[in-house]
């Protein structure tokens, strides 16, 4: 077990918001201070097959900063699981990086060109299936079905929590497992609730990705919002930073620059806009990344 998991996590009544809305927001955040938001929901099921598996070990892929091998490499080291991350890019020297050498992961940094194309490059597969040979690959940012079940354990708590059926229900999603995971538990709880997708990436072929995983999300389930990356996956400004920064401080609750940061920002506008019916109940689910931030501030 990992210690000092809180789980369910908390559900709170968001302040400083437009009031003609009741908002709640699910701290997913504040699950564990490593295994934070959706990270340890996507890698909690995967993890158990490996156990089961009796695997050597878990190799995935990420950048320099990512969330995603940060919380795989702890939860490695805390279960004795051997840990392999492919890093996309020269090699850096971050907090997360440190991280991650401190908990023995062990890395390889790749080229942008071999790692655009990953599994398909013959150096990456090489170096998978040359030393690697008997351990789980698991894709960039834990997109995988086990992780599926996992996230959709987020309705499954709220449903505990609350006495009512939100009309809405926000995430934020960079490969969409979350957004997949929530709209099946929400289907398996026969709620009316609209899912409101609000993706980090510049382009809609997050969209069909989602769509393949779940077939007829959009027809009437749904809303993929795509209009709030603010110039692509992981771009800042610093009029950007600031306004989340006070965003943030405004409804006290700690945002990331990635998704939940810019998931707030757009709904600010949504509401200028009238996207939401007055009197409206809205469940937003923090999905964590605070540990991300690190990155921006070195940078």
């Amino acid at each position: 077990m990992i210690p000092e998991l809180r789980l369910p996590s908390p559900i709170y009544p968001v302040q400083g918001l437009d009031n003609q809305f009741e908002w709640w927001v699910k701290r997913d955040d504040l699950i564990h201070k490593i295994l934070s938001g959706n990270k340890y929901r996507k890698l909690k099921r995967i993890l158990e097959t490996v156990s089961k598996m009796g695997g050597k070990g878990i190799i995935s892929f990420g950048g320099a900063y990512s969330n995603h091998l940060h919380a795989l490499a702890y939860v490695c080291h805390h279960l004795q699981i051997e840990c392999v991350c492919i890093i996309r890019g020269e090699e850096v020297r971050n907090q997360t990086i440190s991280d991650l050498r401190s908990w023995d992961a062990k890395l390889h940094f790749v080229s942008r060109a071999d790692y655009s194309i990953k599994e398909k490059s013959d150096s990456i597969r090489n170096l998978i299936y040359d030393k690697y040979p008997d351990f789980l690959l698991i894709p960039e940012g834990g997109n995988m079905d086990l992780a599926l079940t996992g996230t959709s354990e987020i309705i499954d708590e709220l449903a505990e929590q609350i006495d009512f059926v939100p009309d809405y229900i926000l995430c934020a999603a960079g490969t969409g497992t979350t957004a997949a995971g929530i709209w099946q538990g929400i289907m398996a709880h026969g709620w009316h609730s609209k899912l409101c997708v609000f993706s980090a990436l510049k382009g809609d072929f997050l969209k069909s990705d989602i769509e393949r995983k779940c077939p007829g999300i959009w027809d009437s389930h749904a809303f993929f919002i795509d209009r709030f990356h603010y110039g692509g996956f992981a771009k800042l400004t610093s009029e950007l930073k600031q306004e989340i920064d006070d965003i943030a401080k405004m409804i006290n609750v700690p945002l990331d620059y990635v998704y939940n940061g810019k998931l707030i920002r757009g709904v600010k506008e949504l509401m200028d806009q009238n996207f939401f019916h007055k009197g409206a109940r809205i469940v937003w689910i923090h999905t964590g990344g605070l540990q991300g931030n690190k990155g921006f501030d070195q940078k």
